[in-house]
């Protein structure tokens, strides 16, 4: 497994961060595989939750790749898909 990380930068609103209250974003990896693109078996977690607090800027998602062992593998894209949580659906 390698670890790697994806910074969002949720942008200003106003003079302070995104806003004033703490807010939870839901995250789903979008791969569909093929040639040059990554698949879903390529992470270890496909989905998630991540904190933004307050009058943040950014927040951090950590992913999780799998590391299949190919010395010459190129580099795969994908889609990663943001979400706000509206009310208590969290798991």
């Amino acid at each position: 497994i390698i670890p790697d990380t994806i910074t969002l930068d949720v942008g200003k609103s106003g003079e302070k961060g995104y806003g004033s209250d703490a807010q939870t974003l839901f995250w789903e990896i979008r791969a569909n595989g093929g040639e040059g693109e990554a698949s879903l078996n390529d992470f270890v977690e496909t989905s998630g939750y991540v904190e933004l607090a307050a009058e943040a800027e950014t927040a951090t998602i950590a992913l999780k790749v799998v590391n299949d062992g190919d010395q010459d593998e190129i580099s795969e894209d994908f889609e990663l898909q943001i979400g706000y949580v509206i009310g208590d659906n969290k798991a």
